[in-house]
């Protein structure tokens, strides 16, 4: 939501802070961190940080994969959301 207000940077700053709270709390491989992953790579493609956006996109798709398994609709989200963090796309 902060985002689509146009708050890229308090959001990324609530969503790192939310990740660290997770894995604390949840462990490194919880579908919520990978959730959490996805979304700091989704502001990292916004602001044209493509190679950070993917391994943000990676890291949760390792988990989702591990979680839910390769062909579960959460992990074809992550894919497509990878598939878009070149600026050619």
């Amino acid at each position: 939501m902060l985002c689509e207000n146009g708050d890229s940077e308090n959001a990324i700053h609530c969503l790192e802070e939310a990740l660290m709270i997770r894995r604390y709390n949840l462990g490194e491989h919880h579908e919520s961190c990978a959730d959490t992953q996805q979304w700091i790579g989704n502001v990292m493609r916004e602001w044209g940080k493509y190679d950070e956006a993917l391994i943000c996109f990676e890291a949760a798709l390792q988990i989702k994969k591990e979680t839910l398994g390769v062909d579960h609709e959460g992990a074809i989200i992550v894919r497509v959301n990878a598939n878009f963090v070149s600026p050619s796309n």
